[in-house]
C-alpha cells in the first residue's frame, strides 16, 4: 500500500496503515478544495512538538487561524484533546477544533467537538470555517450546525 506524503510517496506496510489516514487525507482534501476555491487563500500546515504532541491541520490565513484534530473514533476521550491544548497553550489566539466519526456535538472544555461528516458538509468557498456558525447557534441542551 502507498500513501501520498507530502512531496513523496512512502510505503506503508498494510499491517500499520490504520483507517485515520484515510480519514485525515479526507479531511486535508476538503480543506484544500474549500481553500483553493475561496479567493482569500490560507495555508494548510502540520503542527508537532518535540515530545510528540501533534495537530493534523492548521489552517491559517487573514482571517482564519484554526487547529484541527481528526479522530477516527466514535468517542472522545480527554487524551485526544492533548495537542489541541498544547497548541493552544502557543498560539492562544487560534481557534481549536477536534473532529470525530461520532454524531454527538458537543464542547470539551472551549474545544468544539464536531462530526467529521457534518463539518465537511458545511465547507462552503468563500465562507468562515464552519467552526464560527457552530458556536454561533447555541440551544441549551445541544448544539446545532447548519449543514
Amino acid at each position: 500500500m502507498f500513501l501520498i506524503a507530502g512531496q513523496g510517496v512512502a510505503h506503508v506496510e498494510r499491517s500499520k496503515c490504520r483507517w485515520n489516514f484515510g480519514l485525515e487525507g479526507l479531511v486535508y482534501h476538503h480543506l484544500k478544495a474549500w481553500n483553493d476555491y475561496s479567493g482569500h487563500p490560507c495555508s494548510l500546515h502540520f503542527w508537532r512538538t518535540t515530545s510528540g504532541k501533534e495537530v493534523d491541520f492548521v489552517v491559517y490565513g487573514e482571517n482564519e487561524f484554526l487547529a484541527i484534530e481528526t479522530k477516527n473514533a466514535t468517542r472522545i476521550s480527554s487524551a485526544d484533546l492533548s495537542g489541541l491544548k498544547a497548541f493552544g497553550s502557543e498560539y492562544p489566539d487560534a481557534k481549536k477544533i477536534l473532529l470525530y466519526r461520532g454524531t454527538e456535538q458537543r464542547m470539551e472544555g472551549d474545544v468544539p467537538c464536531l462530526p467529521c461528516e457534518r463539518f465537511l458538509r458545511a465547507l462552503i468557498p468563500g465562507q468562515p470555517l464552519p467552526d464560527r456558525a457552530w458556536q454561533r447557534k447555541r440551544t441549551p441542551q445541544r448544539l446545532t450546525l447548519n449543514v
